[in-house]
């Protein structure tokens, strides 16, 4: 099967890709050497000279073939775009229309609570009113990756396509899992460096993963991993999730004792593959 990889940066998942014997198209922003070297590729910037967005990457896609489909950073914000790059080719992953209702949360959070899981208090626009008391807040876009665009909220009215997430301070974790529509099974876990000005990174702008993660002393490492795995459970039976996806959680002080919050789900591969891949 011949696979057409479509991605921010696609380096990583074609050198995956490759290694599991397959044959290898990719798509991305960047058009790295190392990529060109190795596969067929088409990029925005290589190739047209452009700025990032749906359309430039779309453009790109489409001169390349392919007989599947696999897709990672950032076109989960873009439902539409997969849905066109999926037409003519299997999907290896996350449906269109399944990218919209995991990522509306509204929605996540009922689901998380129901199951009695973690979840992070959330205003919508048009709620300001409810978060100018208590705690610390941020501005999230609905459609973001990698904590662009995120910043502390001032009062101000939410801007269009944004929403009010609570800050949580603690120790950031991205948790990665298969799942096959139904059911779910657990990759592995590891730290995010967030924020990092030894790296250049801006406020909450990711800057890697590292493993293990640092969990505190006691029993926090096994009650982690037990509300991971049975939150993985939930999203994937609840929201028919397939493929690779990721929970970025905090370990942040809930019911008197810290426990992994949900902060962004991102129903594709995600970067901490790249790290996860040395432990397997």
């Amino acid at each position: 099967m011949s696979i057409l990889l479509v991605a921010y940066s696609a380096r990583f998942l074609a050198e995956s890709a490759i290694s599991g014997g397959f044959q290898v198209r990719a798509a991305d922003y960047f058009g790295d050497r190392d990529l060109r070297e190795r596969v067929e590729s088409a990029s925005v910037l290589r190739d047209l000279g452009e700025a990032f967005s749906p359309a430039a990457l779309l453009a790109v896609a489409e001169r390349l073939g392919g007989e599947a489909l696999v897709y990672a950073g950032g076109l989960e914000n873009h439902p539409s775009l997969v849905a066109r790059l999926s037409r003519r080719r299997e999907l290896l992953g996350n449906p269109p229309e399944v990218l919209v209702a995991v990522r509306d949360w509204k929605r996540l959070g009922e689901v998380l609570r129901k199951a009695d899981l973690p979840a992070p208090e959330m205003r919508f626009p048009g709620e300001e009113g409810r978060a100018e008391s208590g705690g610390r807040w941020l501005v999230k876009p609905r459609r973001g990756a990698a904590g662009a665009g995120i910043h502390f909220w001032r009062g101000e009215v939410l801007p269009r396509g944004n929403v009010l997430q609570e800050f949580l301070p603690g120790l950031s974790g991205s948790f990665t899992f298969l799942a096959d529509g139904r059911r779910a099974v657990p990759v592995g876990c590891t730290e995010q460096l967030i924020g990092r000005k030894e790296f250049g990174g801006k406020p909450f702008a990711w800057c890697g993963n590292v493993a293990p993660l640092a969990f505190a002393p006691g029993g926090e490492a096994a009650r982690t991993e037990t509300l991971l795995r049975r939150m993985a459970e939930v999203l994937a039976e609840m929201f028919s999730l397939r493929g690779l996806n990721t929970v970025d959680f905090v370990l942040a002080g809930k019911r008197g004792e810290r426990l992994p919050v949900p902060v962004e789900i991102y129903p594709r591969p995600s970067a901490s593959l790249e790290v996860l891949a040395m432990l397997l």
